[in-house]
């Protein structure tokens, strides 16, 4: 029997008015979780490609780094202020002109040919070497400086001037907020924003300021886990917009995504893709400096030394709860 076309929409409109309505997912506050006695690894690989021209004069420059760092926390104070350690305890650099590079190893004693000095010094420097810091149970990089033996180094380096410069308390201290977030204290919803500034120094350019926007994305399921998703958004500038700055930028995009594991408490994986095409003025009579520079960082967390097998994930471990969003496509998670 059927029933005439009036009564089954009615039916289905009864229907649809008696379902519950669909709740957004309950906002959540992201924290760091860190004990003493922790240890795990990281290990970034950064990929540079950069085209200069000055007059008629044109070269590029190739650098890929790929580098392991050891975190380790000491202590947590009566506030939740973490005092850890970063230690880099392998690192590997092809660089120089893109048709003459040059490869470093730290695992290799051994100088290479046409290698830029200061800049092996520089990373031989800092290997296996702690760097200490203090971590708020935000993310954020309260206090940074170097071991007494790190500071001997550079002291006795012949390239003191620049490595004093490279590794100066605020240098190192944004160095390492490159290598963290800074979460708000605020539980977020999905689609919440923040934003966090900090500075570099250039060594053409100067002072300039680094503007970072957040945007949480929720939870999604990536690489086998349940994990948060925060995309990232950036834009650089002179520091000083009332001084007058040799460095004009004429085009950037800068953009990123951090997979935060609410279970662990820290960063489990993040990626970021830069182009910043900028010109550089000496003054009346000299030619300008062209520079495009892109790119390419990917970091990965791991809780053994990389040369090490890695454990299979532990399907009893800490998962956030909920359903996970799945995305529709690869391309979903590019900004």
């Amino acid at each position: 029997m059927c029933l005439p076309v009036r009564s089954f929409f009615a039916a289905a409109l009864a229907l649809l008015l008696a379902a519950p309505p669909t709740s957004a997912a309950e906002p959540v506050a992201l924290k760091w979780k860190l004990k003493a006695g922790q240890t795990w690894y990281y290990t970034t690989v950064q990929d540079t490609k950069m085209n200069v021209k000055q007059g008629v004069v044109a070269q590029e420059m190739l650098m890929k780094q790929t580098s392991d760092v050891r975190w380790a926390v000491e202590s947590i104070d009566e506030e939740g202020n973490a005092r850890a350690t970063l230690t880099m305890e392998h690192i590997r650099s092809e660089s120089g002109p893109a048709d003459d590079t040059a490869v470093f190893d730290s695992a290799d004693e051994k100088l290479p040919e046409g290698a830029d000095e200061s800049s092996i010094e520089a990373m031989r420097a800092g290997l296996n070497e702690p760097i200490y810091l203090v971590l708020d149970p935000t993310g954020k990089v309260l206090d940074v400086r170097l071991s007494d033996e790190f500071s001997k180094k550079i002291k006795e380096s012949p390239q003191y001037g620049q490595l004093a410069g490279l590794f100066s308390r605020e240098n190192l201290k944004q160095m390492v907020s490159a290598n963290t977030i800074e979460l708000p204290v605020e539980p977020l919803a999905k689609g919440d924003t923040w934003e966090r500034q900090s500075f570099l120094t250039d060594p053409l350019a100067g002072k300039l300021k680094l503007s970072t926007t957040y945007r949480y994305d929720g939870l999604w399921e990536h690489a086998g886990q349940r994990l948060d998703k925060i995309s990232t958004t950036a834009s650089v500038s002179p520091a000083d917009e009332q001084k007058l700055s040799p460095l004009t930028v004429k085009d950037q995009k800068m953009n990123g995504v951090v997979w935060f594991d609410r279970g662990l408490g820290r960063i489990a994986e993040m990626s970021m893709s830069m182009k910043v095409a900028s010109e550089l003025s000496f003054g009346a009579g000299a030619s300008k400096l062209e520079r495009i520079v892109i790119t390419s960082m990917h970091s990965k967390l791991s809780d053994k030394p990389p040369s090490q097998p890695q454990k299979k994930p532990d399907s009893n471990a800490e998962k956030p709860a909920g359903k996970p969003e799945k995305a529709a496509s690869k391309a979903a998670e590019d900004l």
